[in-house]
């Protein structure tokens, strides 16, 4: 179901969603580090090092998954007219998330099947934005947030390549998250 205009209800669930994974994250990440005395290279494999990590993090994302889809869905896509391709990779997207969020980075096949699905989300976190930028029917706000996104995705695959970089891999994936949690909100209001 394409809604044909806006759906008021979802219009601010990104603010309920960001407040909520960030604080969740925060406190997990926290925690951990407090034990560990570090965190890991990624998000991932510091909330999978611990089993009642992981359940919190999957739980919580179980919640806010659905809800910042909804707010792309039903709110962001019909705001900017997006076409039904944006529809079907959203689709794709909150499928492969909830397979990654219920699946740890732990090991072996588990570990594989995260990457891989984490990697597709990843993915559509840039494709989304480009696409909705394709449309044309965004503000010059929007337009401009849109840009410097890829502004700074280009700086993070950059870095990301350079091996010496590679321990900054948490730091970037964060940056990447809110970047694109930004842009989100920024096309959705604006």
């Amino acid at each position: 179901m394409i809604p044909m205009s806006p759906v008021p209800l979802w219009q601010f669930a990104d603010a309920i969603v960001i407040i909520l994974v960030s604080g969740v994250t925060i406190f997990l990440m926290a925690t951990h580090k407090r034990r560990a005395g570090a965190l890991l290279p990624s998000i991932s494999r510091t909330i999978a090092a611990d089993k009642r990590t992981s359940l919190a993090f999957s739980i919580m994302m179980t919640v806010a998954v659905p809800l910042y889809y909804g707010f792309i869905w039903f709110w962001v896509g019909p705001l900017v007219s997006a076409p039904w391709y944006f529809y079907v990779i959203l689709a794709v997207s909150i499928v492969s998330e909830m397979i990654f969020v219920w699946v740890p980075a732990t090991s072996g096949m588990s570990k594989r099947i995260h990457e891989i699905t984490a990697g597709f989300v990843g993915l559509v976190m840039f494709v989304a934005p480009l696409i909705l930028l394709s449309t044309g029917n965004l503000s010059s706000v929007a337009q401009l947030g849109i840009i410097l996104f890829f502004g700074l995705t280009a700086v993070i695959v950059g870095l990301l390549l350079h091996p010496k970089s590679r321990k900054l891999t948490l730091t970037l994936e964060v940056v990447y998250c809110v970047a694109f949690w930004a842009v989100m909100s920024i096309i959705a209001h604006t």
